[in-house]
């Protein structure tokens, strides 16, 4: 005799798993590749690491990065291994909660929650840690965009240079708010009274 699955969550719940597997899988991956090349620095070195539109010689900018990450290499690579290990966490989570396999759903969903704050909170960190970053290499970013010809006919070079650290500082604090108000709202919901009823009445527990 086959023995039935469990039955499938409502759908509202099955989506919102869906997309916080596929989130969770995508800022793990950025993250524990980030955390392997601050492992390996020397390599770090000799690769090009920017490619913009609009700028074309990148050796100096590639340099004030290198000089930037250096005084924080350990803590940062760290920080994104902690931060790929809570993902990890938050994808299986959210894999047996649409497909439990035995395990008792109610179970994943409190795993998901608790690993939904964590990613929250050390997404916190790192994007403090690249707001840093971001803030000592602004310079070399501005330099390395009025070197580009085409932009000497737009904006005099001191403007641009005053435009740009406020801008990538800006454009990595928005970042970090964005990613991480996702998580922390993903947690509220699966932790909320109603999705922990959902839950419960699709368990076989």
């Amino acid at each position: 005799m086959i023995q039935a699955g469990p039955p499938k969550l409502p759908r509202s719940l099955r989506t919102a798993t869906l997309v916080c597997l596929m989130l969770s899988a995508m800022v793990g991956f950025i993250s524990a590749g980030e955390s392997l090349s601050l492992v390996h620095f020397s390599e770090l070195r000799e690769a090009r690491i920017f490619r913009l539109p609009g700028i074309g010689e990148t050796a100096a900018l590639d340099a004030g990065l290198i000089r930037a990450l250096e005084p924080m290499r350990t803590s940062r690579a760290l920080t994104l291994a902690a931060l790929s290990i809570a993902c990890a966490f938050s994808f299986v989570a959210a894999g047996r909660l649409l497909y439990p396999s035995g395990l008792s759903r109610e179970n994943m969903r409190r795993l998901l929650v608790g690993s939904l704050l964590a990613v929250a909170l050390l997404r916190t960190i790192e994007g403090a840690q690249w707001a840093v970053v971001m803030r000592r290499v602004a310079g070399e970013m501005g330099k390395a965009f009025v070197t580009f010809s085409g932009n000497r006919e737009q904006l005099p070079d001191e403007q641009v240079r005053q435009l740009i650290p406020p801008l990538a500082l800006a454009a990595a604090i928005f970042q970090t708010l964005l990613v991480v108000g996702t998580f922390v709202l993903f947690s509220r919901y699966f932790g909320s009274p109603r999705v922990q009823q959902m839950v419960s009445s699709t368990s076989q527990d």
